[in-house]
Formats: structure tokens, sequence, C-alpha cells
């Protein structure tokens, strides 16, 4: 396969426009020297565990390269609010952010580069549309930034986002994923996000994509000194989705948290991997996903809590659990530890099993039907989550879940 620059050009006209800089187009060459040149990651790789990596093996040679299904600029749509700039917020086109700020360029690629594995460096290389959200310093916003993607391919699209949380302030930002792949073909997703010092955000991720759609996912926070961030995940959608969530405690004090929701249905098969990389003193995570599923669908969780030597007094707990809502539904799970210090404090625990059925007896005794009980006690289920979301995203996480529960019987 051809590596240069004239065959990466060739590849992708779509991502090197002669108005790109030589900077960027380096990056492109590097990142797809590094995607040929990587072998297909293996089965026995924690992150791979589930789910075959040949999914997402693509044969350029078989795909017509002047195809405009592989022109990835012009298949997301994007919707977001554009007042917030009275506020001094950006919320603008990724590419147009790395030619107009020196502070989008220092970021970009340093969170999830072109090393992160083989399929994150075909994304650096030909992804050509994007969003860059930057929030100044001490700004205190109340309401969430709501950022939908609609995202359609044939064969392949590349997406970023970079976000820049100012130090001292404090946000709510959420993400809605739409849109379908053809048969073949793979949606690819990147966000990175960092979270300056004293800096609170909140990261809402909805997965609504249609059941058709195949898609990859790698998103990674950067925490700073006393920066505090939490994941809101919530995945419903693909028929194979496969997702790489995870924070870098960084700096001193950091705080990171994921609360997940993952209600399945069909034959989806939906792999979830978390990270916890602590990296300095006095940080803390913590970690609560839990799974419905029904019909035929499969879920995989991974999680890896990582302690350097120079994390000493961290904290870090991981929870994983599943419920079966019948019998050819299937949960696997493995929480994972690399504690490198002995100053610190661990837990994690998984659980997979069935409704019970004195619970199930118990509401039905009291004249409810059993669908309705079996609804009630999946939303009981899934609660501890709901309780934790911040105040603006509950009613529309709760509108979700229930759009969801309401079609299980």
């Amino acid at each position: 396969m051809n590596t240069d620059l004239n065959g990466l050009r060739t590849l992708s006209q779509a991502s090197l426009l002669d108005d790109e800089p030589g900077w960027l187009k380096d990056l492109r060459q590097k990142a797809w020297k590094s995607y040929t040149s990587s072998p297909m990651p293996l089965r026995s790789d924690h992150l791979w565990r589930y789910t075959n990596p040949e999914e997402f093996s693509l044969d350029f040679s078989a795909i017509d390269l002047q195809s405009p299904m592989l022109h990835t600029g012009s298949h997301v749509a994007y919707e977001y609010d554009k007042s917030f700039k009275e506020l001094g917020i950006i919320v603008t086109d990724l590419k147009k952010a790395l030619l107009d700020s020196k502070l989008a360029k220092d970021v970009f690629l340093k969170i999830v580069g072109m090393n992160h594995g083989k399929f994150q460096a075909l994304n650096a290389a030909i992804w050509s549309q994007g969003v860059y959200v930057e929030i100044p310093d001490g700004l205190c916003l109340k309401d969430p930034i709501l950022i939908r993607k609609n995202a359609v391919c044939g064969s392949f699209m590349a997406e970023r986002m970079l976000i820049v949380i100012g130090e001292n302030s404090r946000v709510t930002i959420v993400e809605e994923l739409l849109g379908s792949s053809g048969p073949g073909g793979f949606l690819s997703f990147i966000t990175e996000m960092l979270v300056n010092q004293g800096a609170e955000a909140t990261f809402m991720s909805i997965n609504n994509l249609s059941k058709n759609a195949k898609a990859l996912y790698t998103m990674r926070g950067k925490l700073e000194r006393d920066a505090q961030l939490k994941w809101v995940l919530a995945s419903f959608g693909g028929s194979l989705f496969k997702a790489d969530y995870g924070s870098i405690l960084h700096g001193k004090n950091s705080r990171s948290e994921i609360v997940g929701v993952l209600l399945g249905d069909e034959t989806q098969h939906l792999d979830h991997h978390t990270v916890h990389d602590h990296m300095a003193d006095h940080t803390f995570s913590d970690i609560d996903f839990r799974v419905a599923l029904k019909d035929q669908a499969h879920s995989t969780y991974t999680g890896v809590i990582r302690i350097s030597p120079e994390a000493l007094h961290s904290e870090a707990f991981q929870e994983n659990n599943n419920l079966l809502l019948s019998k050819m539904a299937k949960a696997e799970s493995i929480p994972e530890l690399e504690i490198l210090t002995d100053e610190v404090r661990c837990k994690h625990g998984v659980t997979v099993g069935p409704i019970e059925e004195e619970s199930l007896f118990y509401l039905m005794s009291r004249g409810i039907s059993r669908d309705e009980a079996v609804k009630i006690i999946v939303r009981g289920f899934l609660e501890p989550i709901m309780s934790r979301i911040p105040e603006a995203l509950a009613d529309k996480l709760h509108k979700e879940v229930d759009l969801r529960v309401a079609t299980i019987s």
C-alpha cells in the first residue's frame, strides 16, 4: 500500500485540502504511516478480548477512493446553540480552530494521539470534520451545551472533537450521536478533553446511533491539579458499538467519575472499556456502569484502574452490574487493577444475573402485570445511576431511559 503523502492524498482528498498548513499535513503523514505499519490488535489484548478487531478492518483497495462516501467532512451534520458565543465560549469547526488558535494546536492529538492504537491512527490521518469547544477561565455556566452529531457513511467516517476547559470554570456538555454506517463500513469518533486546574466539567454522551451502525469511539480526559470530570454515558444504539472511555488523572487532587447506563436488545453487541489512570497523589476515581439486556443482546465490559508509583494516597472504585432480561442475552465483565504503590485504597465488583423471581412475585401479588413488574425492576436497577446524574441532565436521561424501558416485555 502506498504510504507516501501522495498516496494519503488519494485516499482521502477531502482531508488534505490545499489550505492545510505543513505541520498538519505532516501529522497526517505520520499517522497514516503508523496506521499502515501497525499490526492488527490481538484478541488477547485486554481491550479487544470480546470484540474481533477484524470487524474494523478496511480493505482500501476494494473501495472506490473517489467515492464521496469516503469524504468524511460532508457526512456529519452538527447542531448546537450559537448563543453561547456571547459568554466567550468557542464552539467552532476543529480545522478552523487548529489554523486560528495556538491553544487548540498545542492540545490536539496530545491526549488521544496516533500512538493510542491502530484505528486511532487511521482517524488522525484522514479525519476531515470535527468540533472544537473552548471554555474560558472562571466561567460558571448553568445551562448545558448540547452538540448533536448526525453522521452517515458508506465505507468510513472519521470525526474528532477537542474540548479545552479553562481554569476554575464550571460547565456541562452534552453530546448526542445519531447516524448509521453502510455494509462493511464503520464510524470513528474521538474526543479529547483537557480539564485545567480547578475546573469542574460534566460530559454526557448519548449513543443514539441506528441499529445498522457500526462504530468505534475513543474518549479521554486529562485532568490537571484540583480538576474534576464526570462522564455520564448512555449507550443504546449501534449493531456493534466499541467504546474506550477514560481519564488521565495528571494533577494532584484531581477527581474523575464515570457513571453509565446501557440498554441493549435484538442482536446488539456493545463493548465498553473504561480506564482511570492515576498519575498523581491524592487522586480519586469511581466507576458505576449498569447494563440491562433483552433478546440476544451481548454486552461486554472491561475496566482498568492504573495507579502509578507517584499516585500515593489515591482512591479508586469500580462497579459493573448486569441484568439479563432473557435467556439468550449475555453479559461478560472483567475489572482489572494495576497498582504500583501500597498507599492506596481500591475496590471493584461485578454482578451478572436475571431478575429474581421473588421480586417479580412480590409485585405481581399486588396486582401488577408481569410486564409492568419487569419495567419497575429495571427502573429500580438503574436508579442508583440516575440519582448520581447532575440535575441539569437528569430529565433528559430519564426520558431516554423511559423510552427504552417502555419497550421491554
